[in-house]
């Protein structure tokens, strides 16, 4: 059994003009009991930027 785990956080502030973040996870099961868990925690204090998170997962 494998398991994976990303936690990231992307904190914009006030003056954060324009801004932008993106993060791609991709993950890959070799069986059917690997897991993948992604725990992304943004903190945006501006409406004024584009914050993006993509998870994939695939299967063999």
């Amino acid at each position: 059994m494998g398991k994976n785990q990303l936690s990231r956080s992307c904190k914009c502030g006030t003056n954060a003009q324009n801004a932008q973040n993106t993060v791609i996870c991709d993950a890959l099961l070799l069986d059917s009991t690997s897991r993948s868990d992604t725990y992304p925690v943004d903190k945006i204090f501006n409406s004024q930027v584009a914050i993006q998170h993509e998870a994939t997962v695939s299967n063999r």
